[in-house]
């Protein structure tokens, strides 16, 4: 073998042992939705983050792409001022025919005044099934990014 050949080999070894093994993925807010398609007037966006500036909480929905079966973990960045602005999430999932539901509970900004993370812990979703994150948003709260992963 020479050495061309050698540095090929080597080369599609290395992508066929990486390809695929992304254990996590992000997006930023814009590209989730108001469950209520009149709240979308609510929101603004401002370099991929999505503030309510309606009074009352708006609810955003992020689904999310997976390549399998899992139980997936949930992440969102978020920001809220004080606690009037307070933005809360929950990551759950589907079956194919939205008949069985795995998540858990809504979890809140653990601290006010500067962009935070909240973990959503895990929900599983099935082959053919999907998995979502919702954020309850305040009026003033804002969602900065999304992320998950097996």
């Amino acid at each position: 073998m020479n050495r061309h050949t050698r540095t090929v080999v080597a080369s599609l070894f290395a992508l066929s042992t990486f390809a695929g093994s992304a254990q996590a993925r992000s997006v930023s807010a814009f590209s989730g939705k108001p469950t209520n398609p009149a709240d979308a007037t609510c929101f603004s966006e401002w370099y991929g983050t999505l503030t309510n500036n309606c009074s009352g909480t708006r609810v955003l929905e992020f689904p999310l792409p997976i390549d399998t079966s899992g139980s997936y973990w949930g992440y969102v960045n978020a920001y809220g001022a004080t606690s009037a602005n307070n933005v809360g999430c929950q990551v759950f999932g589907l079956d194919k025919g939205v008949s069985l539901v795995w998540g858990g509970s809504i979890i809140y900004l653990p601290t006010f005044g500067a962009s935070a993370g909240i973990e959503l812990g895990r929900a599983y979703a099935p082959d053919l099934g999907t998995l979502n994150i919702a954020c309850w948003v305040n009026q003033g709260g804002r969602v900065n990014s999304v992320s998950w992963g097996l």
